[in-house]
């Protein structure tokens, strides 16, 4: 059949030091239909960057360490730029003077926190399938 499933499409990689908020991305990614690799630290986000295929990138904007979201975008525009169309932001705040920067810089998607899984859901579908039409 012409589906195209969780099998045959490349997972999301979703980065995030939150544990809780870590989970809900995920889950969100595959109720999307696509599957999903966790990474708890910039560090392991570019370690499975470097090693493994992925059909988009969420990521929280700021996290602990010194590989926040702007860090693993300029990583992946440099060595993977096909991602770097698909790469979406979660932040607590989109009018912070570094999300507004990074926003301006990279065109990547931000989504604010509170967000509805829906919302999500979606957007990771126009990333992964941008010609589908969209069943909501």
């Amino acid at each position: 059949s012409g589906e195209i499933g969780m099998n045959e499409t490349l997972p999301v990689l979703v980065v995030e030091d939150e544990a809780l908020l870590l989970g809900i991305l995920m889950e969100a990614v595959k109720r999307g239909g696509v599957g999903a690799v966790g990474a708890s630290s910039g560090n392991e986000a570019l370690g499975l960057l470097e090693r493994e295929e992925f059909s988009a990138v969420v990521t929280g904007l700021c996290m602990p360490g010194n590989i926040g979201g702007a860090e693993r975008f300029d990583w992946v525009g440099a060595h993977r730029p096909e991602l770097a169309r698909r790469f979406l932001f979660v932040t607590g705040n989109a009018y912070d003077e570094h999300a507004v920067e990074t926003k301006m810089r990279t065109g990547a998607i931000f989504l604010e926190k509170p967000f509805r899984i829906t919302q999500l859901t979606e957007l990771i579908r126009k990333m992964v399938w941008p010609g589908e039409a969209l069943h909501v």
